[in-house]
């Protein structure tokens, strides 16, 4: 297992933004990480939805992205929580099993799509998982889909300590090119409408009533917005991205002006999509 100390986090945020971790773990497997984990330490995958603080980060983190081994069973896909939603999405693809088009180009391991209920393009991870296999107060227990409590961008896990370990997925037969197709056109999607020419952490703030956060910043004229090295992304106003040294407080700062404005002029309050680490 691989054990860093005084580890600068936004070297692991896909929005290359954090303070320093005194100790940061990456469990290899299941049998490893429980070994480690306690209530004390902060879990998470591949941070792409995720701001880190710029001070000193004290509790113990722990990086699922090693616990990432995966089978497929008939139309089933069962992965460990540090595996790659996109690696998922083109095994998928190759297997002929169709459910996981929407996942193509979501940055996330499965553990933290899970736990966000992760989605784009009419398709969610609510739609697929079968069920999971987590820790609870250091036991291994079974989830149904049902259990999750799976709403928009939200699941049962947020509210408690319980860690998504491994997660089964129900998938549909179907034929490759077909999935292909549909993934191609996905990918195309993503890549003229978000700017993945910047360090982000995808949608910042969740929908409202149906309507894109990105959409309501764009009404108030808020594209391009820029605090120290922050910015509200010209191309799509629901991402903030890092144009060059911006630090966890012009991501914050920057937040609080959108939902200022937002609710000045249009009467609505956003909510954070993001979450935010500072202990």
């Amino acid at each position: 297992m691989i054990h860093l100390t005084n580890e600068s986090m936004s070297k692991h945020s896909t929005l290359k933004i954090g303070g320093i971790a005194e100790n940061i773990f990456f469990p290899e497997n299941i049998q490893e990480f429980k070994e480690i984990c306690t209530s004390d330490h902060i879990v998470i995958g591949n941070a792409s939805n995720v701001l880190f603080a710029d001070g000193i980060i004290k509790k113990p983190i722990i990086i699922t992205t090693k616990m990432n081994s995966y089978s497929i069973n008939g139309d089933k896909i069962t992965a460990e929580c540090g595996t790659i939603i996109i690696k998922l999405a083109m095994e998928a693809t190759k297997a002929g099993l169709s459910g996981l088009e929407f996942a193509g180009g979501i940055p996330a391991t499965l553990g933290g799509a899970v736990y966000m209920n992760a989605g784009a393009y009419d398709g969610e991870m609510a739609d697929i998982v079968e069920s999971s296999q987590i820790l609870h107060n250091g036991e291994i227990a079974n989830f149904d889909n049902k259990q999750h409590e799976f709403g928009y961008r939200k699941s049962i896990f947020q509210a408690t300590n319980d860690i998504i370990l491994q997660t089964t997925l129900k998938l549909e037969k179907n034929n490759p090119k077909e999935i292909q197709s549909k993934m191609n056109a996905n990918l195309e999607k993503r890549k003229e409408s978000q700017p993945l020419e910047f360090p982000n952490a995808g949608s910042i703030f969740k929908k409202v009533d149906g309507i894109s956060a990105g959409q309501l910043i764009d009404e108030c004229g808020l594209k391009g917005f820029t605090i120290g090295g922050a910015q509200i992304s010209p191309k799509h106003a629901g991402f903030i991205v890092n144009i060059g040294n911006a630090t966890a407080q012009n991501v914050l700062d920057l937040i609080e002006h959108i939902k200022e404005k937002v609710y000045q002029q249009r009467g609505i309050e956003l909510q954070e999509e993001i979450r935010f680490i500072n202990e």
